[in-house]
């Protein structure tokens, strides 16, 4: 199986794009970071990885990745030819492969083959569940409101980004000054919300823009503050100002091992999607 592997976004997303957007709900995170990667082929610091594979005549596998985070495809079907001929591309390119992150058959079927290829083991990561929202349900507020981070908040959302992070990601770097340089351009957009009661207790991120829609992520409240539905009213206020901007539904992920997130965002409106997993590699060159 001949993999095609791209230099330029523009031309990745000519022939991934449509793929990609025949299910672009399930896809939804690739698509944000393509779209991110048309505006700044370096938003996420090196050159990214992408590539197609066509079989039949079709566009059979989508992948791309964007070091030091995870590989992540898209395959239309469970195929070995087709990701032996992933492996081969990025071991050919020289590629350092933290981990892959797919639907739980192919991940799995990704970790076998580059691992048997003598890139040492793999062990399972988190598990996520993609969920979808088109209308906010009705619930009751926790104490406090709604408001968008300013300036002046930049010290504490950074601080919280880390805290969730060390939390959600432990195994990816957080880069301390990307992270700084980041918040401050979403907080100048207005990206970035706060439940405050008193003092700030919360907060939640729009992020990954598109026509369609815009997704939810970095939703954190201090483990001392947790239980009282801090982060169950900002993500619902949050969601609702998204839809109310145009937006035909937000998304966000949810870790399966985290019962009580999942429940929150079900109270809300959130509907389960698509499943994937993540598996990190011991050796990652």
């Amino acid at each position: 199986m001949d993999i095609d592997t791209y230099a330029a976004p523009a031309d990745f997303a000519a022939v991934a794009g449509p793929v990609l957007e025949a299910e672009a709900l399930r896809n939804n995170l690739m698509l944000g970071i393509l779209e991110r990667l048309l505006k700044n082929p370096h938003e996420y610091g090196g050159d990214p990885f992408l590539a197609t594979a066509m079989e039949g005549g079709e566009v059979a596998l989508v992948a791309l990745m964007t070091p030091p985070f995870p590989l992540q495809f898209y395959a239309r079907r469970p195929d070995d030819a087709t990701l032996k001929g992933l492996v081969d591309a990025l071991r050919g390119g020289g590629w350092s492969v933290p981990a892959v992150m797919a639907s739980p058959e192919h991940a799995r079927a990704f970790a076998e083959q580059w691992s048997g290829m003598g890139h040492g083991g793999y062990r399972p990561g988190m598990s996520t569940r993609l969920h979808v929202l088109h209308a906010v349900a009705d619930i009751d507020d926790s104490p406090g409101t709604f408001t968008i981070a300013r300036a002046e908040h930049t010290d504490q959302v950074v601080d919280w980004l880390q805290a969730f992070h060390e939390e959600a990601v432990p195994e990816d770097p957080f880069d301390a000054e990307r992270v700084r340089k980041v918040t401050e351009r979403r907080i100048a957009d207005g990206a970035i919300a706060l439940w405050v009661d008193g003092v700030p207790v919360s907060t939640a991120l729009r992020t990954r823009p598109m026509l369609t829609n815009e997704s939810v992520s970095g939703v954190y409240t201090p483990p001392e503050l947790r239980g009282r539905g801090y982060a169950t009213s900002c993500v619902a206020h949050l969601s609702r100002a998204i839809l109310a901007a145009g937006k035909r539904y937000c998304c966000l992920f949810t870790d399966l091992t985290n019962p009580t997130s999942n429940k929150i965002y079900a109270r809300i409106g959130y509907q389960p999607v698509a499943d994937f997993q993540r598996y990190d590699f011991d050796v990652q060159g």
